[in-house]
């Protein structure tokens, strides 16, 4: 008997463009709006989630509140939302 093997993909990573409407450092989580008749969404990042800022590598502490940005997320099963990656300018803002 063959048997063919499966393979698992995850999905593509969800892109959005909005403000930063709340960034927690101590949770490292991220309120994230993006339009005016959107909900705001929360989502969680890690040791592996990408910031760029200017086009350049950045940290997550450079990630402030009321800020325009861009981002990319994963839906898991089960919790919220993870952020894969974050980017913005110095100098936009909402």
């Amino acid at each position: 008997m063959m048997t063919s093997p499966a393979w698992a993909r995850l999905p593509r990573p969800i892109q959005a463009t909005g403000t930063a409407v709340f960034v927690d450092h101590d949770t490292q989580s991220l309120v994230f709006k993006a339009g005016k008749d959107k909900k705001p969404l929360v989502l969680d990042w890690n040791k592996d989630t990408g910031f760029l800022k200017d086009g350049q590598a950045a940290t997550a502490a450079q990630l402030k509140s009321g800020i325009a940005v861009s981002i990319h997320y994963r839906k898991p099963t089960f919790g919220r939302p993870l952020l894969t990656k974050a980017f913005w300018n110095s100098e936009t803002t909402h």
